[in-house]
């Protein structure tokens, strides 16, 4: 429940950041998806997020080392990757669009089926930037310049900022 309270958080930021936008800070924009430090950062919370799901089925060997690995690719990733920012955020997306999906169904919660829509476009998304990681700065460039397309966007980030919260409050409330 507290990853959704964080997934909230995360996605009324992302609204605010994204309703901030003018055209004069598109530079921002490129900066933000190429910075390296908040990359790592975001990184290395997408690998932890894996280990608990990868443990299980790991070898006996790989089971010891998974949290070592979310070390050392965070600082590969860190040293050589361009657009970490952006591939971070693709796989917390990614991420995210499983949790939406299991969280929905294990559970029996009455928003399933927007979970499921959400998770469909959260996960696609999350591919298509992973892909592409400069489609990011891209997006963010148009939000810039436009101001329906920054709306939109922005609305877009609310809507699963609500939804996180929403389905937090019903996974408290069954408790």
């Amino acid at each position: 429940m507290s990853g959704l309270i964080v997934a909230a958080i995360a996605f009324m930021l992302a609204a605010l950041g994204i309703a901030r936008l003018r055209p004069e800070k598109s530079a921002a924009a490129d900066r933000f998806c190429r910075a390296p430090l908040l990359g790592a950062v975001l990184a290395a919370a997408a690998l932890s997020l894996c280990v608990p799901q990868t443990a299980p089925i790991a070898w006996d060997w790989l089971r010891g080392i998974l949290w070592p690995l979310v070390a050392v690719f965070t600082v590969l990733g860190y040293l050589y990757l361009d657009f970490l920012t952006s591939r971070a955020i693709a796989g917390l997306m990614i991420l995210s669009a499983y949790y939406f999906v299991n969280m929905a169904y294990a559970l029996q919660l009455p928003t399933a089926a927007f979970g499921s829509i959400a998770a469909l476009a959260l996960g696609t998304a999350g591919i298509w930037i992973s892909a592409r990681p400069y489609l990011l700065r891209d997006f963010l460039r148009r939000c810039a310049a436009r101001i329906k397309f920054r709306a939109a966007a922005a609305l877009i980030c609310v809507a699963f900022g609500w939804y996180c919260a929403a389905v937090a409050v019903i996974m408290a409330v069954r408790r």
